[in-house]
């Protein structure tokens, strides 16, 4: 190692939870060279990790052991430390990958230049690395499905095609957002709405699903009717889907298709739609009566006193109500949410 460092073995922590124990070797570990790479494999119960990294996401290694796959999980960086005659391992990058491993024995990069925190910070610097965009990944979903022969792609298990299936029926051309010029349309933003309906509509039902099976599995069970815990998995898809399909429905019929485009897309404003179906109304509406209390656009500030003289007739004063009248709410996407709820409830007054 270059660099002074003044190791300490009490800031070399285990996560026994996942089988890092921190663990010393009494021997160096045998490594192979491969270019500048110096390879080798070691136990995880000798794996430790620094004070410097960040707090362990469980979500997150929950979700890449559920997919592992060893040729992109492996490898993680592993700081090669000798104190008083033993030698320690510190992950300094790909710590949830070694979490997130089944495997007891890893193949890790073994690097010592520099002090582990050092490497720690260049592994993460945000100006050396970036995440692909929501744009990048829907799309890459669309590859794959076009040239990948199995399960996943067959199934449409991440509803890419349905959503692309969907926008063309509807009169747009999906397109990368980098990619939109003067003859674009709202299909350039087919991406975010995919996002959007992957948290607010695939998300919540299984959420709802989960939170019925826990009731199904406590003392309240007797007085418990389920209404999604008990559709098949096929019914389950269904149900997104046949919900992102009302929301674009009410979506074209309260306002209109040219409302929408790449400049103009009020991505929000389709978010509040289905949080009104999904958590407002949970699933419990009939479309074509939303579509015709909507478009009465009666309303009134936060829903209390007196109603508004001048209904809400085009999107745009949809849009100066949700300004104007929602200035307590700090996020676009919860002002829409809750100006669509409003509009709803008033409607529906005598």
């Amino acid at each position: 190692m270059n660099t002074t460092y003044e190791f300490k073995p009490s800031e070399h922590q285990p996560i026994k939870e996942y089988g890092i124990l921190a663990k010393p070797l009494s021997k160096r570990l045998k490594v192979t060279q491969v270019g500048p790479l110096k390879i080798a494999q070691i136990y995880k119960k000798n794996l430790g990790i620094g004070q410097y990294q960040r707090p362990q996401n469980k979500k997150k290694i929950a979700n890449i052991r559920g997919n592992w796959n060893p040729e992109l999980g492996e490898g993680f960086k592993v700081a090669e430390i000798l104190h008083d005659g033993k030698w320690y391992h510190q992950v300094v990058d790909g710590q949830h990958r070694a979490c997130a491993c089944p495997k007891e024995r890893v193949t890790v990069t073994v690097i010592n230049s520099v002090a582990p925190v050092d490497n720690f910070l260049e592994a993460n610097n945000p100006k050396n690395k970036s995440t692909i965009s929501v744009d990048d990944r829907f799309f890459a979903l669309k590859n794959r499905q076009e040239t990948v022969n199995d399960g996943r792609s067959k199934e449409d298990r991440d509803d890419v095609s349905f959503m692309y299936e969907e926008f063309i029926e509807n009169g747009y051309t999906p397109q990368h957002d980098k990619e939109k010029d003067k003859n674009s349309d709202f299909g350039c933003v087919i991406a975010r709405i995919w996002k959007s309906y992957d948290i607010r509509i695939r998300e919540v039902l299984d959420k709802a699903i989960a939170r019925e099976q826990r009731i199904l599995q406590s003392k309240q069970k007797k007085k418990f009717i389920p209404r999604f815990s008990n559709l098949s998995s096929q019914e389950i898809v269904d149900k997104k889907r046949d919900t992102f399909k009302d929301v674009m429905k009410i979506m074209l019929k309260v306002f209109n298709r040219t409302d929408f485009g790449p400049k103009t897309t009020y991505t929000s404003a389709w978010e509040g739609m289905m949080m009104l179906l999904t958590q407002y109304l949970n699933w419990d509406y009939n479309v074509d009566s939303v579509i015709n209390i909507l478009k009465k656009g009666r309303h009134c500030k936060n829903n209390h006193g007196k109603e508004k003289n001048q209904p809400l007739t085009t999107i745009e004063d949809w849009n100066d109500a949700v300004g104007n009248d929602y200035q307590n709410i700090e996020y676009i996407r919860d002002k829409w949410e809750k100006m669509i709820i409003d509009v709803y409830s008033v409607s529906q007054r005598p």
